[in-house]
Order: C-alpha cells, then structure tokens, then sequence
C-alpha cells in the first residue's frame, strides 16, 4: 500500500496573501485542519490548526496567510510507503504531508488518513507463526 491509496484529493489550497481570518473559516468551513499555501504552483507553506497558528490568526485580524504559515513544509512522493509517511510526520512532528509528483501538488495524507486506514484495519501487517 502506498500513499496513493491513502492520500485526500483534491487539496485545498489558498494564496500567501489570502487574510489569515478568511483561512480559518475556510478550514471550518470544509472540516479540515490543513491548507497548503500555494504561489506561483509552488508550495511555500502549510496553514494548520493543529499548530494553533488558526487561532492565533483570530487575534491578528489584519494578518495575511503569509504571516502565519510554517514555511518549512516536507513532502512525500504518492509511491512512498505508509511507513515512511508516518515516520516522516513523526520525526518532523507535523500533522500533514503534501504528496508531490515531480513539482505538481496531487495529494495531501494527514494524521486522520494514517489513523483511517489502521481503524479499517488495513495497516496491521500478519504475524508470523
């Protein structure tokens, strides 16, 4: 299995200008906790509630996507395994991995997709007798 198989799609994306009040609504809105901050095609940020950075934005009314974002975002390829997309967001400590095929954005995997796939069961491997 790999993040192929797991990965959301379409993505939602938003520009670094974009006011960070509308992002927040726009994460409620949809039920998400993830935005990938896009310019020009190219990823430049994550926008995340989980890092409480959402909710920070409530207090900086006239603070933009940029402001706010964490620019150190890691990627993983569609054909990585789900084992390494764990391993990734562990280490790095982060709640979302953009899936990147070449330089095009094609997918996002995030805690709730890895924590899906083991509650469906599909993520425990058999043992050996």
């Amino acid at each position: 299995m790999t993040i192929a198989d797991v990965m959301t799609t379409p993505v939602t994306t938003v520009p670094p200008m974009l006011s960070a009040t509308k992002a927040l609504q726009l994460m409620k809105r949809l039920g998400i906790h993830h935005l990938v901050v896009m310019d020009g095609g190219r990823i430049v940020g994550i926008v995340s509630e989980r890092d409480g950075v959402a909710v920070g934005a409530l207090l900086l009314a006239d603070s933009s996507v940029s402001d706010v974002m964490s620019t150190n975002v890691t990627s993983i390829a569609p054909t990585a395994s789900i084992g390494e997309a764990a391993s990734r967001m562990r280490s790095r400590g982060v709640g979302c991995l953009p899936v990147v095929a070449g330089r095009r954005l094609v997918g996002i995997v995030t805690r709730s997709d890895l924590l899906d796939l083991i509650a469906r069961g599909k993520g425990r491997e058999r043992k050996r007798a």
